[in-house]
């Protein structure tokens, strides 16, 4: 993990049980956000330069807009893969992620009928 190789991270990384975000922050896991939180915040720098999106707001069901949140955050590094590998943790948290080759079996498009009739593919209904 690319996090990991920074100073000041912990090793081995690892996530935190939410009774443990809990305890830290005072917040639900998923509801956290950058105003008032004590600690000090990282994050990717595709992810510091973003514009639109929207974040935690430290309060369950709310979340704050871009233009809210006002500084950006304190340290930015690229901490992003350019792709999974094997050997990374599951985003699950149980196991790790394995390669296997894959075919595209469907692709949805909106252009009406005129590829399905074409092959004369239809779907029941």
């Amino acid at each position: 993990m690319k996090a990991q190789k920074l100073p000041g991270v912990a090793k081995p990384l690892r996530m935190s049980s939410a009774d443990r975000v809990r305890k830290a922050t005072g917040v639900e896991p998923g509801s956290i956000g950058p105003i008032g939180f004590a600690a000090r915040s990282m994050s990717t720098i595709a992810a510091a330069h973003l514009a639109d999106f929207v974040c935690g707001a430290n309060e369950k069901e709310h979340a704050l807009p871009r233009r809210q949140l006002g500084a950006r955050p304190q340290r930015a590094a690229n901490r992003r893969s350019p792709q999974a590998q094997r050997g990374d943790p599951s985003p699950t948290g149980h196991g790790t992620l394995e390669i296997a080759r894959g075919i595209e079996v469907g692709h949805i498009f909106q252009l009406g009928h005129c590829n399905s009739a074409a092959m004369n593919a239809s779907v029941l209904e």
